[in-house]
């Protein structure tokens, strides 16, 4: 085969391995057209890639350089196959980042190119679900502040986005929609049962099963990690969390994906299901210091971006009491006066993570 064909199969190769978890292999995969593709169309496609590949294993600097590299060969090279994921790309680095109105706001430019490429459900399906993740994010620190408002806004934004999905589904042709794209339409789904407040599990176990019925184990666990973490918000036993939580930290530990494997053993220690020997957290020597227990780190983080007791209680699943009970040891170990000056020592260990609405 020549390099040009040989290279476009290796690209197309290693987004298949990057979307079932296989990252090593997918980093094997497109490396040599990385490095020796001689095509626009080819280099953009694997610097894409390589941007995703860096995304996943925490290095946000690292994929925000090779997107931008991608991105601008994209807009004189190739189709949608290559714009719709990069697209996809954008958004998710911002939700890597934590700047979530910048989410929202590469999300809906993304949007309004995928209404015009009905038929390319392949590669819109992803920006779909990420257009409704960044709303229910949103709407979920929106309710913190209990700002009705703003939640109101975030769910018009995301039924129109999952509107919009539909249709293209609809009108895409065929007996049916492919299956991956089916597979993010159930995830769609299941973050706007998020954003409505909705705390059954049911949405994300069918998200999950149709990844898993695909062999697409990432996104699996993803969808596993949320319908623990709705089983602890409506008051399911530890045990019963357990199941669906242990699922996606198994996952995120053979992929090797920092920022979810981060994600996953928080939920663990807010709803109190061990996931890790200590070894394994990346805030030991954080937890060590101050000779907070892991529960009480977590209390503190919360006490950095300025939660009250009853906003503590509710994200960690236990009563306001307990969270003041858990307040005034921190105040005790950290040797402080007042919540201010516990926040304050928040933000010197680089806990606090508060991220603004608009």
């Amino acid at each position: 085969m020549s390099r040009v064909a040989g290279d476009t199969l290796r690209d197309h190769a290693g987004l298949l391995l990057l979307r079932i978890g296989r990252l090593a292999d997918a980093d094997r995969m497109i490396r040599p057209a990385l490095e020796n593709a001689t095509t626009t169309f080819n280099v953009a496609a694997a610097e894409h890639l390589a941007a995703r590949l860096a995304l996943e294993r925490g290095d946000v600097d690292l994929a925000e350089r090779r997107l931008e590299t991608a991105w601008s060969l994209m807009q004189r090279s190739g189709g949608f196959q290559l714009i719709g994921p990069a697209l996809a790309a954008r958004v998710l680095l911002e939700l890597t980042r934590g700047d979530l109105q910048r989410a929202r706001e590469r999300a809906r430019e993304g949007l309004e190119r995928a209404v015009l490429n009905v038929g390319h459900s392949l590669f819109t399906a992803e920006l779909y679900w990420l257009a409704v993740r960044v709303e229910a994010e949103l709407a979920e620190l929106a309710r913190t502040g209990d700002d009705s408002e703003a939640v109101g806004r975030c769910e018009r934004a995301a039924v129109a986005a999952l509107d919009d999905f539909k249709a293209g589904l609809s009108r895409a042709g065929g007996d049916r929609p492919p299956p991956e794209s089916s597979a993010f339409l159930a995830l769609a789904e299941a973050e706007l049962s998020r954003l409505r407040g909705e705390r059954g599990p049911g949405p994300w176990t069918t998200a999950a099963e149709a990844f898993g019925a695909i062999g697409a184990c990432y996104p699996a666990a993803y969808a596993h990690m949320r319908a623990a973490e709705a089983l602890a918000l409506s008051g399911g036993r530890v045990a019963e969390i357990a199941v669906p939580l242990r699922s996606a930290h198994a996952t995120a530990v053979e992929v090797g994906s920092g920022p979810f494997l981060t994600s996953v053993l928080a939920l663990g220690r807010r709803a109190g299901v061990p996931l890790a020997a200590r070894d394994e957290d990346p805030h030991r020597d954080v937890i060590a210091g101050p000779g907070l227990t892991e529960r009480e780190l977590e209390v503190l983080r919360l006490l950095g971006d300025g939660r009250t007791n009853r906003q503590i209680g509710e994200e960690l699943f236990i009563t306001p009491k307990t969270a003041g009970v858990h307040v005034s040891r921190i105040l005790m170990k950290l040797g402080v006066a007042n919540r201010a000056e516990a926040a304050a020592a928040a933000h010197r260990l680089g806990l606090a993570r508060q991220v603004g609405v608009d």
